[in-house]
């Protein structure tokens, strides 16, 4: 399966050009022209942990990846076209994905004490 992958600050920035540029009733789709298979994301996902926070037992991340049944009908790509946005409303990304998923990472390893109380209320 493909998807396509957009920094959240680009797509951000990206609903407010449509809020402040757009034209009432249109649709804008927003991208990240960054298409990549989700296992392929996964595995630099689990790469990058590997760098930056090592697990204790010193293994891959990779290692503990586990598969499940596809879902009936899912899609296998997803694809965005953000010629429309980029024309009309000047969006313009700003992050390139390599960077943007290591920022991403980096965050949340910097943030534990933020997504243990989300995670807390979610359970609640």
């Amino acid at each position: 399966m493909f998807s396509d992958w957009i920094h959240v600050e680009d797509h951000c920035e990206g609903i407010l050009l449509a809020l402040l540029k757009g034209k009432p009733g249109q649709t804008y789709c927003l991208g990240g022209n960054s298409e990549k298979k989700n296992i392929d994301l996964v595995h630099l996902i689990c790469e990058t942990l590997d760098l930056l926070k090592p697990s204790s037992s010193k293994k891959s991340y990779k290692e503990q990846i586990s598969f499940v049944t596809d879902r009936l009908g899912h899609d296998l790509r997803y694809a965005i076209d953000d010629t429309k946005a980029q024309q009309e409303l000047g969006f313009q990304r700003k992050h390139k994905f390599e960077l943007g998923i290591k920022t991403t990472i980096e965050w949340y390893i910097n943030n534990q004490d933020w997504c243990n109380e989300v995670l807390k209320e979610s359970r609640s």
